[in-house]
């Protein structure tokens, strides 16, 4: 004899763990006739994380003052205790005292930073409220190194899972973003060796910046039409 039965509205695991055997026993009059266990069970798979653009406050090419707010949508709730992993790509660069000081990481009624690992890129966040299942959500980031240039970066992306760390409830995000606005020189100056009309001069250029130039940099300088350059670029 076979019966089947279906149940409505039941919630699965918060994570992608085996949701363990069901048992069923079977009565008559109050007094037990016969039980079983399922023949094996199985394991939820993880949900989708969605993602608004990245709000920068300041995305100046070399910045190290911009927060930056991650707004997602997880598809599942997130428990009180699980866990929010959250990749940094390159070329941002991860401070992680100063990480650890502000952002989300000072919402201590909502979140608590475990780790931040400058090695895989990663900031681990332990919930400390429940988030039910899509449920818009911010998560505020300090302490990154803006980009050297207006190159659009590779992909921001969000995990989440249950409190062991291991069983993994959402993925996704993947967002990447871009610096809108280039960082200013403090201070340029050009200066001529001979300031008599039409005498060829040697010109000194002065640059105060207070970023670094590395190897492989290239400078371009404007000459206005006023100044006429050699034929042969070789004598510059």
């Amino acid at each position: 004899m076979e019966i089947t039965l279906i149940f409505n509205s039941i919630q699965n695991p918060f994570s992608s763990q085996p949701a363990g055997n069901f048992v069923v026993k079977t009565f008559f009059e109050g007094d037990m006739v016969d039980e079983g266990t399922s023949d094996g069970s199985y394991t939820p798979t993880s949900g989708m994380i969605s993602g608004q653009p990245i709000l920068i406050t300041d995305p100046i090419t070399n910045g190290k003052n911009s927060s930056f707010a991650l707004i997602f949508t997880p598809q599942s709730a997130i428990p009180k205790g699980g866990i929010i992993r959250i990749y940094i790509p390159q070329p941002f660069g991860l401070r992680p005292t100063v990480i650890r000081s502000g952002g989300a990481c000072t919402e201590s009624a909502k979140y608590i930073c475990t780790d931040v690992d400058v090695v895989e890129r990663l900031i681990i966040i332990q919930n400390q409220v429940l988030i039910p299942a899509n449920t818009t959500t911010s998560i505020v980031i300090v302490g990154l190194d803006n980009p050297r240039n207006n190159k659009p970066t590779a992909e921001f992306k969000i995990w989440t899972f249950d409190s062991n760390g291991i069983s993994e409830i959402d993925s996704g995000f993947n967002i990447g973003t871009q610096m809108t606005t280039f960082w200013k020189i403090d201070n340029f100056e050009v200066q001529p060796t001979i300031e008599i009309n039409g005498a060829s001069s040697r010109y000194n250029f002065t640059i105060s910046t207070k970023t670094e130039f590395v190897a492989g940099d290239v400078v371009h300088f404007t000459f206005p039409r006023q100044v006429t350059l050699p034929s042969d670029p070789a004598q510059i």
